[in-house]
């Protein structure tokens, strides 16, 4: 009995997926779900890690924004010690986006953060099919830290979506 419930909860997954144009009088609807990764290991260089994804939803037909700020600006922190990151992008990972919006390739997060403002990513404004399960995730590099305390050290990031492009 389960493994039948299971084949049918795949088959949803599956339609979820596909392409589907946006209907002019549906309810918009803009979500994204944050996913945060524990367990770094900070004994050595980080290089390209993975410290969050991102799963996004959106039939608005202009598109949405998504907005970045972290609160120790780029730096892993526990008490005074910092591990500051060197690199601090944002890419695809995978799901589907809108007809007629732009992926992210590398973008460069860690510019705007860095000095204490927020990083926005807006994929463009006509979008003609549903952001389906879209998943961005926030990759980190950092130096050797090397003489830094063994501890739990952090960074937070808060994260919005909004509706509409450009």
């Amino acid at each position: 009995m389960k493994i039948h419930k299971l084949l049918i909860f795949l088959t949803f997954m599956f339609f979820s997926v596909a392409s589907q144009v946006i209907p002019p009088d549906e309810t918009l609807i803009t979500t994204v779900q944050p996913q945060g990764v524990i367990g770094l290991n900070f004994s050595e260089p980080g290089n390209s890690e993975q410290i969050a994804y991102f799963i996004i939803n959106s039939n608005d037909s202009s598109g949405f924004i998504l907005k970045l700020e972290l609160a120790n600006r780029g730096n892993f922190k526990n008490g005074t010690s910092l591990i500051p990151m060197t690199s601090l992008v944002l890419n695809k990972s995978s799901g589907v986006i809108g007809t007629g919006l732009s992926e992210p390739n590398n973008l460069d997060v860690l510019a705007a953060v860095s000095s204490g403002g927020e990083f926005s990513w807006t994929p463009g404004s006509t979008a003609t099919t549903v952001t389906s399960n879209y998943m961005v995730e926030l990759k980190a590099s950092w130096a050797d830290p090397s003489g830094k305390l063994a501890g739990f050290y952090f960074e937070t990031v808060k994260v919005t979506i909004s509706a509409g492009g450009p």
